[in-house]
């Protein structure tokens, strides 16, 4: 079954954010927090929360591993890797194309580095290794690179320049890698383990991250509830009550303003009602009304002085009033100048005064008596003066004529008339109702019910005071001003007045009625209302949290791993065979994990189970706390190496320390495995383990497969050094005495540099060496290799090459004693020479003389 082919299909049919984290995953498997907390903003933003901008690639077909894309290709070699690690880029790995490469190395020779880049190049289950460049050069923020050898099917090479840290290639999708990390298992309850096929394990890293972006948007939300705002409790059922107890998602903002705003029709109408239940819960309402009425009517008779006094002092009058005066005046002093002119040149003072004209006066009436047939004044000739009874001459003549004409004149008749004018004004200005409006009782009541319109009504009684008290004045006083009454209040009193009657009515109606249960729960209704206008942002700020909440669920809803499951169950099914289930089985038992059950589930949970294992006991336990790691390491190869037979390709496969924590037996069942797995593809072993690579070249060496060995070691700072050699302990003897050989090379070189304890010491490390080379001889040459250190069996068909005798025996003793004899520490009284190079040369000449035997 081709899963990469299933499984996009499948990409196609899911939303677009998990599609993108589909693909995050295939590159990286792992997310960091920052890649995590975008795919949380894409999920958030698909249901209509953007804080972030969301960022969206979708999965390409090629991204989705297909481990049937082997076309023959296979690993021909790994170099030029560059600030990566501490690894030298002169240095680099040569692969078989057929049969078996062994990388082997100590700990922190390099040999990991090499192994990671083929984990990230070649598509590993674990793929969130992270390969950081050589902290000791300068450059090591710079990007690491190696460059890949492939060859294909018709052994053309191809090359792969590749960065580190970035995307598996697809060339080598095919290509199977197992290590620790790799070979997952997993303790789900007592005594079981799942176990996650290689191209499914894409389903169980869907879930894992899906449950852990869940969480934190859990989380998320669990920060949002706690910033809600706190609302006052409403204790009594109003409509404002339920809209608080029951705001969600579907609470509309409209509803909210509706019920929450304070207007001042509202606080006017929450007035109202406080004035109509006061008066409800008056003990005599009848005679309030009463009293409400003898207002009404004292306000109206009041109303009538007002409009008295604004009328007897409106601008018509003012200006009439200060019209007349100022001619008055005039008339006035143009009369005190005419008379001046007449009276002043008499031979009397007081001539033209008051007593002097009622003199005049009563002259003109003796006329009548004395001359009737005549004018008044008579100045005929022989006519008398009417006071003194005397002839009148001339000049007294022109005097009579000249009174006369002055008394006839029309300024006088003027100055009389305005004078008239003047006092008839101020008689009506003096009659207006100004002390009665002033201490009219209804004014009390005013002052406490509209102190606006009292304030008008001292306005204007001040104003009318000051016009009369002036007017009064006029006729002693030069010139007047008279302000004009710019403010007089009837108007508002009449409204007060129609006010008052519309209250009247309504109190009337209210008494009649009397619907107090009804105005107390309206006035709840509008003291909630009044109340929620002070915390209407923090209800709306409540009703957005609310609908940020729900799309909070809705988003971790979508975050639901039941998709992931039924489609892992769906391809996991197709993809467990019988032959499947055959090799599991057989792995297990060669494995020795003989006590291991295991039974093919058809359902999974959270995208993780498929193959279901049990112990073999009715006795609970957890698996983790029973299992060793070396049975928790068996059962993960066991799954590996049943996968990897499963497969149709024959797509190479490359294992990291596949055998750490396993024992003798575990370890030579693998060597034999793998050795089995190179003769049908390309094979690649990381090891440390010196036993396991013995292993590895003795089974090799039986069925004949071509088996490649790098070794790697470090060197001070600089490793990832490759050879052929392998270390000291595992070398042959043959292998010993070249090394030896040039030892003693070196040691001429630098002879003369050295000071005699540090020759001495040379000396004597080279001698320790001779000594173990003499150990290997006698189990590689005398016993035949029926015996070896490495090997735990015993080859009792190799007898027939052990060769022991006396003189053999003399050469071993006598070749172990100098060797011994050099090596040991000794006393200071022996005094012994420390031996030349040339009787070393001799000493070695002796071992290779003693191997020459064994041909």
């Amino acid at each position: 079954m081709q899963l990469n082919k299933e499984i996009w299909k499948w990409s196609s049919t899911i939303p677009d954010w998990q599609n993108d984290l589909l693909r995050r995953l295939y590159e990286k498997n792992e997310l960091n927090d920052e890649e995590l907390n975008q795919v949380q903003v894409n999920i958030l933003s698909s249901v209509g929360i953007h804080y972030r901008e969301p960022i969206i690639s979708k999965l390409s077909k090629g991204a989705i591993p297909d481990k049937n894309l082997d076309k023959g290709i296979k690993l021909k070699s790994l170099d030029n890797m560059v600030n990566v690690a501490a690894v030298d880029q002169q240095y680099g790995i040569e692969f078989n194309t057929e049969g078996l490469t062994v990388i082997y190395g100590d700990n922190s020779a390099g040999k990991s580095s090499y192994a990671k880049v083929l984990k990230q190049a070649c598509r590993a289950v674990d793929n969130i290794t992270k390969i950081y460049p050589n902290i000791y050069r300068e450059d090591s923020e710079s990007v690491g690179t190696a460059e890949i050898q492939i060859i294909d099917e018709n052994q053309n090479v191809h090359y792969i320049q590749r960065d580190m840290n970035t995307s598996p290639e697809r060339q080598l999708s095919h290509i199977s890698i197992y290590d620790s990390k790799c070979g997952q298992i997993y303790a789900e309850t007592e005594n079981s383990v799942v176990f996650i096929p290689s191209e499914l394990q894409i389903f169980n890293s869907l879930a894992t991250i899906q449950n852990r972006a869940k969480e934190n948007l859990n989380a998320e939300k669990d920060s949002l509830k706690e910033t809600e705002p706190k609302i006052p409790t409403f204790k009594e059922e109003t409509k404002v009550k339920s809209l608080i107890d029951n705001i969600s998602k579907n609470t509309k903002y409209e509803v909210v303003e509706d019920l929450c705003t304070f207007t001042v029709e509202d606080e006017n109408r929450l007035e109202q009602i406080n004035k109509d239940l006061t008066v409800l819960s008056e003990s005599n309402p009848q005679k309030h009304l009463k009293d409400l009425d003898r207002k009404i009517k004292d306000a109206k008779m009041y109303q009538q002085d007002i409009r008295e006094v604004v009328n007897g002092l409106k601008d018509a009058n003012i200006d009439a009033f200060l019209h007349n005066h100022s001619c008055y005046k005039d008339a006035k002093e143009t009369l005190r100048i005419a008379t001046e002119e007449a009276f002043n040149k008499q031979p009397l003072n007081g001539v033209g005064s008051n007593p002097w004209m009622n003199l005049w006066a009563t002259a003109r009436k003796y006329h009548e008596v004395a001359y009737k047939e005549t004018e008044f004044p008579n100045t005929e000739v022989g006519a008398k003066c009417l006071l003194c009874q005397q002839d009148l001459n001339e000049s007294g003549k022109n005097r009579l004529n000249t009174f006369e004409d002055f008394i006839q004149s029309t300024i006088s008749k003027e100055k009389d008339e305005y004078e008239k004018s003047l006092k008839e004004y101020i008689k009506v200005f003096k009659s207006l109702p100004l002390e009665k409006i002033k201490n009219a009782s209804i004014r009390d009541y005013l002052q406490y019910d509209t102190p606006l319109l009292e304030t008008s009504i001292n306005e204007l009684i001040h104003s009318a005071h000051e016009i009369v008290s002036k007017a009064t004045n006029a006729e002693s006083e030069g010139n007047i001003e008279l302000q004009y009454l710019n403010k007089f209040p009837i108007e508002e009193i009449e409204n007060w007045i129609r006010d008052k009657d519309l209250e009247l009515e309504y109190r009337k109606k209210l008494a009649e009625s009397d619907n107090r249960e009804e105005l107390k729960r309206e006035k709840v209704e509008y003291e909630a209302k009044e109340q929620a206008a002070k915390v209407k942002s923090e209800i709306k700020t409540l009703v957005d949290i609310k609908v940020k909440e729900e799309k909070y669920d809705k988003a971790i809803s979508l975050l639901s791993t039941t998709n992931i499951t039924r489609k892992y169950n769906e391809l996991a099914s197709a993809f467990i065979s019988n032959h499947f289930k055959n090799q599991i089985e057989k792995e297990l038992k060669h494995l020795r994990c003989d006590n291991v059950l295991f039974d093919i589930k058809s359902r999974g949970v959270k995208g993780q189970t498929t193959i279901k294992l049990t112990i073999d006991t009715d006795n609970k336990a957890d698996l983790v706390d029973v299992f060793s790691e070396g049975e928790q390491k068996a059962l993960s190869l066991a799954f590996f190496l049943a996968e990897v037979s499963s497969m149709e390709n024959k797509g190479g496969i490359i294992l990291d320390d596949p055998v750490s924590s396993f024992d003798q037996g575990r370890r030579e069942y693998v060597a034999q495995r793998l050795i089995e797995e190179s003769e049908n593809r390309q094979v690649i072993v990381f090891t440390h383990d010196i036993v396991f690579l013995h292993m590895l070249e003795k089974f090799g060496e039986l069925r004949q497969v071509n088996i490649k060995r790098n070794v790697v070691r470090r060197i001070g700072k600089t490793a990832g050094i490759i050879s052929d050699d392998l270390p000291w302990v595992a070398q042959n003897v043959k292998k010993r005495i070249g090394y030896l050989k040039n030892e003693l090379q070196l040691l001429k070189r630098k002879q003369e540099e050295l000071n005699p304890d540090k020759y001495s010491l040379e000396v004597k490390s080279w001698y320790s060496l001779l000594r173990e080379a003499w150990e290997r001889s006698v189990e590689e040459l005398m016993l035949g290799g029926v015996i070896e250190r490495f090997d735990s069996s015993v080859k009792t068909q190799q007898l027939r090459k052990a060769k022991v005798s006396d003189e053999l025996i003399q050469k071993v003793e006598k070749g172990m004693t100098k060797s011994s004899t050099m090596v040991h520490d000794e006393s200071r009284a022996i005094g012994r020479i420390t031996p030349s190079l040339e009787e070393m040369e001799n000493d070695l000449k002796d071992l290779e003389e003693f191997k020459k035997e064994f041909k």
